[in-house]
């Protein structure tokens, strides 16, 4: 899908009710939307449609205030990190009801009317397929099909900068363009504007190969049950907590990026992991779309009372980063594993003794892969191993060819195929370089394995 298969984005942020401390008075389960606003980003002429002194777009910014139903006031808390009073609400609110009718008048006028297309974009996964679909579940109010469809801003971010941390919230993605938050951080209509900044920076950079793959939420979603990775309930006293009764999976969030299996495998020990089959491994660390680690990782035990006990560890350190645990439901340890942004797991393995190497440089054209260096050493002797990798290879990738700077681009921005069941190709340790075209790499010999093996290093990118 083109980004042109797409006239404009609807750029949404919400705000909700919320509280803090060891008992809060707003939770998932009675959380409320307050703060409906929402700007428009046009793709084609790549320009924010902001009204200002020089440009009359004939958009609308809207702000709309929603008036909570399950709540009579808001908390402190919300009203220092919302900038939102009760007074606001009292004089501006409407029932969620009212305001998405006013949302749906403002895209069959501006686009469906017009013949336009059009697709929501938020900053995550939160407002969309977590808030929006809960509140409208349990308060019987039928949601169009376009709320179906979306953009999760960070996925694309990442697509578009994938050297970028995996991480980043909005405030980190303005602070990596080398811009400043405008206005103030939580306000949505603020917020919905520091978003357009950054979708403005990703079209610019990204052209006709941004925002092509938009998330559909599929009709069996439960909003109730399935939480996606990353959207913790923050208002729950002791913590994010989405575990049912006999579930054995445990979540880790902050963990340091270089981290592997065997880290884990310590930092939860004497506890027992499970390498079950049952449990596809046990460990399994979350990938972005650049198929570099999040920071996030899941974990089954061997019973839940394992699990349990395992919670313990809350902010215990793994080298000079505290790991923050999360109860998980089994449903959604299943779901994740079976994501193309999750890396496989299997039980640590015993790493291989350190040995010398002897380094030989020699050089190969640009634009090499593992057809182009089999068929530049076609006189060697090459084993091809189809035998699992090491854990540390987990974090291994083969950069593609980046589909904003070259062309013609691939259809769709993908992770690379190269994972823990990917086969390798060893070279034997008796090659004669061959005369050097152009582009220099290095080749290292070691005799530490079993099956002497040369590694080749500063190979392009592509």
């Amino acid at each position: 899908m083109s980004v042109l298969s797409f006239d404009y984005l609807v750029i949404i942020d919400f705000e909700a009710t919320c509280d803090e401390g060891p008992t809060p008075v707003v939770t998932r389960d009675n959380q409320e939307i307050i703060e409906f606003p929402f700007i428009v980003y046009d793709l084609k002429s790549r320009k924010l449609l902001i009204d200002d002194d020089d440009h009359d777009y004939d958009y609308d910014v809207v702000q709309l205030y929603v008036k909570p139903e399950w709540s009579s006031y808001l908390t402190p808390f919300c009203i220092g990190l919302t900038g939102i009073t009760n007074e606001t609400i009292n004089e501006k609110g409407i029932l969620l009801t009212e305001a998405l009718q006013k949302f749906d008048s403002f895209v069959h006028d501006k686009f469906i009317s017009k013949n336009k297309t059009f697709c929501i974009l938020t900053d995550g996964v939160w407002d969309i397929q977590v808030m929006l679909t809960r509140e409208a579940k349990k308060k019987n109010i039928p949601l169009p099909a376009y709320f179906n469809t979306y953009f999760n801003l960070r996925f694309d971010f990442l697509k578009c900068f994938p050297t970028a941390p995996p991480e980043l919230g909005l405030k980190g993605m303005v602070r990596y363009l080398g811009l400043r938050m405008e206005g103030r951080h939580h306000c949505g209509l603020d917020d919905c504007i520091n978003i357009g900044r950054v979708v403005h920076h990703i079209v610019v950079a990204a052209g006709a190969y941004a925002f092509t793959n938009p998330i559909v939420i599929p009709p069996s979603w439960d909003p109730f049950k399935d939480t996606p990775p990353g959207c913790e309930d923050w208002n729950s006293p002791s913590g994010p907590a989405t575990g049912d009764a006999g579930e054995n999976v445990v979540r880790m969030r902050g963990l340091p990026w270089e981290a592997t299996i065997q880290d884990v495998v310590d930092f939860f020990a004497p506890l027992q992991i499970s390498f079950s089959e049952n449990d596809n491994g046990g460990v399994h660390f979350i990938l972005n779309f650049a198929n570099r680690p999040t920071g996030t990782c899941y974990v089954a035990f061997i019973d839940e009372a394992t699990a349990v006990q395992a919670l313990s560890f809350d902010r215990k350190h793994i080298g000079r980063r505290w790991v923050e645990l999360f109860r998980t439901s089994r449903a959604e340890f299943d779901r994740v594993i079976s994501t193309p942004m999750t890396s496989s797991s299997m039980a640590p393995t015993a790493a291989p003794t350190p040995s010398r190497t002897a380094t030989t440089t020699t050089t190969m054209a640009a634009g090499v892969r593992v057809d182009n260096i089999v068929s530049s050493l076609s006189s060697l002797s090459i084993h091809h191993d189809s035998r699992p990798q090491a854990p540390s290879s987990y974090y291994s990738y083969s950069p593609q060819p980046s589909p904003f700077s070259h062309a013609p681009p691939p259809s769709s921005y993908a992770p690379s195929s190269l994972s823990p069941s990917s086969s390798s190709y060893v070279l034997s340790p008796s090659y004669t370089p061959a005369p050097p075209p152009s582009s220099s790499y290095a080749l290292s010999s070691s005799s530490s394995s079993s099956s002497p093996t040369v590694r080749l290093m500063g190979l392009p990118f592509s």
